[in-house]
């Protein structure tokens, strides 16, 4: 059975040896330390694991950007005036991949940021499923960044717009409605 886990700091060490065993799939030169995402995930970050069964397969990580950090990840002037989350790990364990649980662990963290209240999920994407995936959800590719983080690889600058994927609130689903009968159906 597939469920979707929220990882946070009280949690970390049952997910730890995922992270580090999809951190090795995810880039050859580019690593996230423990600290990086203990960091991440003190801060009101949503992040969500794959569980199948009792094994962890897969985790969707992501964060609120703040004004100190709109330069470091490219952030224009304008979406600067948005809420925004930032897509920061998107990973399937390999012998899982392929068969769905990404999307359905995308949706998830979707669904979670646009309750919160984000505006707009933005990300930065290899040239390979993570920004095929994105895009399914109807992501568009706003620019490149060449060389990122001295690697030689330019990554894809994504944005999704978080409108159509917030569920209303109770208070607004409620409506009134007045119901009136016809004349012509009224009793004499």
């Amino acid at each position: 059975m597939l469920r979707f886990n929220e990882m946070t700091k009280n949690n970390w060490n049952e997910y730890k040896e995922l992270i580090a065993k999809l951190e090795l799939n995810f880039h050859p030169t580019i690593r996230s330390e423990e600290e990086d995402y203990l960091e991440i995930l003190s801060e009101e970050n949503i992040s969500k694991v794959a569980v199948f069964d009792t094994m962890s397969i897969g985790a969707a990580i992501g964060f609120p950007l703040v004004e100190d950090q709109m330069d470091e990840y490219f952030v224009s002037q304008e979406l600067r005036q948005k809420k925004l989350f930032y897509l920061f790990k998107i990973n399937i364990d390999q012998q899982f991949q392929g068969k769905g649980i990404g999307q359905q662990l995308l949706s998830e963290l979707i669904k979670a940021a646009a309750q919160k209240g984000y505006e707009k999920m933005i990300g930065h994407f290899r040239r390979n499923a993570s920004l095929a995936l994105i895009k399914k959800f109807g992501a568009a590719e706003k620019g490149v960044v060449s060389n990122w983080e001295g690697t030689d690889e330019d990554l894809v600058f994504c944005e999704l717009d978080l409108a159509r994927f917030a569920m209303p609130q109770p208070e607004e689903i409620l409506v009134t409605v007045e119901h009136t009968i016809p004349a012509s159906m009224r009793a004499c």
